[in-house]
């Protein structure tokens, strides 16, 4: 005796593949608009900022909060950091608003070069004269 059945039609198994890995990603999460950012990501913002604002070697240092009665700061102090000696010191700061991510205020680059040139001359004029005459 012959099976009268007819066989199903074969199916693509990219279509299958497709339906089943779509099924079972999650759903995207929802950021809150409230939420406030953490200090990382402040420090990244303050990174980016003085990266296109100000010279080389003038980066963001660790950043601290700040609250007042209407808003929330983060205040991230400018540092001059040197590949020798690693940081050097605050020639500055930054106000990043912790709702939005925004810089809401820094100090004039003209005050973080100067600030960064007297840092470093007091610095290099520290230094035992060993290390001067290398430099040299």
């Amino acid at each position: 005796m012959k099976n009268n059945k007819k066989k199903p039609a074969p199916v693509a198994m990219s279509a299958v593949r497709r339906s089943t890995r779509a099924s079972q990603r999650p759903a995207p999460a929802k950021r809150r608009a409230s939420r406030p950012i953490g200090a990382v990501k402040a420090w990244r913002l303050a990174n980016e900022f003085c990266l296109f604002h100000y010279p080389t070697l003038y980066t963001g240092g660790p950043p601290k909060r700040s609250s007042s009665a209407h808003s929330f700061t983060w205040i991230v102090p400018i540092v001059l950091a040197s590949p020798v000696d690693g940081i050097m010191g605050e020639v500055g700061q930054l106000s990043i608003d912790a709702k939005t991510g925004n810089v809401i205020a820094s100090t004039d680059r003209s005050e973080v070069v100067a600030a960064g040139a007297r840092l470093f001359q007091r610095k290099n004029n520290a230094r035992p004269f060993s290390l001067q005459a290398r430099k040299s």
